[in-house]
């Protein structure tokens, strides 16, 4: 049986809908009953799967990021981090840009997703049986979430197709930013091109945004790949 080890916080975007709140603060670093989303996930996977290799993926203000995470010592894992500098091109761009860090299946767990008494505990043997992808889905009776989030196409309990911010509802089953990937994945995403929301969403920019922290900052320190370009303070060594 193989056993899941290693996961990939995609941790760049801007947080659009969630502007202004994002327009100092990434969105993964926004508080829940004062814990930020970023450190609420990382337990799910350090807790419930025992997952201690993490992956985040940086870009829009990632050195708050930096800051918060550190090498991850402090929060009894160990963190690498991927700089994606083109983060309004999507998630699957950021994804890709860790395909030199994965020969195994790992868990993608979005950093600004929250999850209250959730089941990730067992994804942990989804790995002893045949698969391509595994995506987290949800019951759910508010049929608006759906359409604002995503929503899968099932033939004979297998999902088929996965369908962004849907038009039309086909069952009540809510996507969840948790998925499995094998390695197979990096390839599709390669010979995938971009699709229409992602190239208008890279011509946007709330009126009024920042572009990056007012904070002053001395250089990154972070493992990168590629090497940062991003600037960060030096509360946590990488």
């Amino acid at each position: 049986m193989t056993r899941l080890t290693q996961a990939l916080i995609p941790a760049a975007g801007r947080g659009l809908r969630a502007y202004p709140k994002t327009d100092r603060v990434p969105k993964v670093l926004l508080e829940v009953d004062g814990q930020p989303l970023l450190l609420r996930n990382l337990a799910i996977l350090r807790d419930q799967l025992g997952i201690r290799d993490l992956t985040v993926i940086v870009g829009y203000l990632g050195d708050q990021v930096c800051d918060v995470l550190g090498n991850g010592s402090h929060l009894g894992v160990t963190v690498r981090y991927v700089e994606c500098r083109e983060h309004e091109r999507g998630l699957a761009h950021g994804v890709l840009r860790a395909r030199e860090l994965f020969t195994d299946p790992f868990v993608v767990v979005l950093g600004d997703e929250l999850y209250l008494g959730s089941n990730h505990a067992e994804l942990a043997d989804v790995a002893a049986r045949p698969f391509d992808a595994v995506c987290a889905v949800a019951h759910t009776p508010d049929l608006e979430q759906i359409k604002r989030n995503y929503g899968v196409r099932l033939e004979n309990g297998r999902i088929t197709e996965l369908v962004e911010k849907p038009s039309r509802i086909e069952n009540d089953l809510l996507g969840c930013g948790t998925f499995v990937f094998t390695p197979a994945i990096f390839d599709v995403i390669a010979r995938t091109p971009p699709s229409a929301r992602s190239i208008v969403r890279s011509s946007r920019r709330p009126a009024g945004s920042r572009t990056s922290s007012p904070r002053r900052r001395t250089t990154c320190t972070a493992r990168c790949t590629p090497p940062c370009s991003a600037r960060r303070t030096s509360r946590w060594r990488c």
